[in-house]
């Protein structure tokens, strides 16, 4: 699994894209992240993540 930073970096660069298939990525990515986090935490880790990517800011 890779840091949070690589992960906000990657979302980030899926989002500012503009590709077709950014959303079907970045869902596909939450949900592998969810779906592979041991804990709650760690899945409210992974939801902080994406909406700090999508609106630069925190949740």
């Amino acid at each position: 699994m890779t840091s949070s930073s690589q992960n906000a970096a990657e979302l980030q660069h899926l989002i500012r894209a503009g590709e077709a298939q950014a959303a079907a990525t970045l869902t596909a990515h939450v949900l592998e992240t969810i779906r592979s986090a041991d804990t709650i935490p760690d899945v409210i880790l992974t939801y902080k993540e994406v909406y700090r990517a999508m609106f630069g800011r925190e949740p």
